[in-house]
């Protein structure tokens, strides 16, 4: 399985990330125990900010892939950067089977996958209806999914040191090798499960709240 430590240059990226955005926004961080430290994994979280990937790939305690827009890789600067920290290319135009396939196997691997289950960022604090996509990459991996919930990001980067109070919330792990017992089969099935993991992510965020 993939594990250990992280390659130099993201253990240094990460650590600046953490660092900057606590310096600028302010950082909470609760539940990093709940992180598996190894092995396959899904990290399943809301979505707001352009903020949110560098949040998780900066507090979560194990080197992450992320999954990113493919036009993003053709940017100079961004483009070599994000490649180097592990993104899957994805075009929305259909489905992507290119991204599936390097998703799964980054998964079969021992790697771990941050996942939207939105899909795109909400404009306001409620969540969009959850894609299929995490329950497919779930029904085929049997990847435990951990549910994040980020608050503050909305908004933070037009107010650059006036914002105060980003939080990320990691949530106990969730086991899926019952999949189909529990959803079904097929895309109604796998969208299904999105809806639950953001019904656990709403449950952060309530607890968040008290």
């Amino acid at each position: 399985m993939k594990s250990g430590p992280m390659k130099a240059g993201y253990w240094l990226i990460h650590h600046l990330a953490r660092a900057l955005i606590r310096l600028i926004f302010g950082l909470k961080i609760e539940g990093l125990d709940n992180v598996p430290r190894s092995g396959s994994l899904i990290i399943a979280a809301n979505h707001q900010s352009f903020l949110d990937p560098p949040l998780i790939g900066g507090t979560a305690p194990r080197e992450i892939h992320f999954m990113a827009k493919a036009s993003l890789f053709k940017k100079p600067v961004l483009g070599p950067l994000i490649k180097y920290l592990n993104s899957i290319p994805v075009t929305r135009s259909g489905q992507d089977l290119t991204s599936l396939r390097v998703a799964l196997e980054t998964l079969e691997t021992g790697g771990a996958i941050l996942i939207f289950p939105e899909g795109t960022r909400s404009r306001t604090e409620l969540f969009l209806k959850a894609t299929g996509g995490i329950g497919l990459l779930v029904r085929q991996s049997e990847a435990p999914v951990v549910p994040v919930f980020i608050q503050g990001t909305r908004g933070a980067l037009q107010r650059i040191f006036k914002h105060r109070g980003i939080s990320v919330y990691y949530g106990q792990p969730l086991y899926t090798a019952n999949f189909e017992e529990q959803f079904g089969s097929g895309s109604q099935a796998y969208r299904a499960f999105g809806e639950f993991i953001l019904g656990k992510i709403g449950e952060l965020k309530h607890e968040s709240h008290h």
